[in-house]
């Protein structure tokens, strides 16, 4: 697997390396920097941070556990190929159970209502899917129940609800695995 970027008409997803995202848990402006985005704006508030850093940890370790399938562990920033601004994050969260892998993203405030995670999620499952040596046959999320944005950007990209995990609306999309 290869570290290359992502595109769409409007987008590039960058995948972060190990090296990038330990420097994201505590300066979120130079990891996008060092894919030669910028971060305009307010940042991250405490508590965004403080759960972000969570995050990140969390795919610093499935990273070191599974080196050979590093992206679909790490974090991807997306960024608006007009303006070379960071508008938000997505990434799996980690390897393939069962032919299913978990998306999760977050779009800044500032960039919501753009049609950027539309986008970005719709680049993301396509690549899912094309991953030969995975076989990947379904992407899931997983929403609150009142996060209609988030639904429908799901709707919007095939996905259809399929009950719930816990507390959580459960998200599916079921693709052919190019195996």
């Amino acid at each position: 697997m290869d570290g290359s970027a992502l595109e769409t008409e409007r987008l590039r997803l960058y995948p972060m390396n190990a090296a990038q995202l330990t420097r994201a848990l505590y300066d979120p402006r130079g990891a996008a920097y060092s894919v030669g985005a910028e971060m305009r704006g307010q940042g991250y508030g405490f508590l965004e941070m403080m759960f972000k850093r969570r995050i990140y940890r969390a795919k610093l370790e499935l990273m070191s556990r599974f080196p050979e399938l590093w992206l679909l562990s790490t974090m991807w920033l997306i960024v608006d190929k007009a303006s070379g601004e960071m508008v938000g994050e997505i990434g799996f969260k980690g390897p393939p159970r069962g032919g299913e892998v978990e998306l999760g993203y977050s779009v800044r405030l500032a960039h919501r209502s753009n049609g950027f995670m539309t986008e970005a999620v719709e680049a993301m499952c396509r690549f899912a899917f094309s991953l030969r040596t995975c076989g990947i046959s379904t992407v899931c999320a997983l929403t609150n129940p009142d996060n209609y944005p988030s639904h429908r950007v799901l709707q919007k990209n095939g996905f259809v609800h399929d009950g719930r995990r816990g507390k959580f609306w459960y998200w599916k999309k079921d693709g052919v695995p190019l195996v």
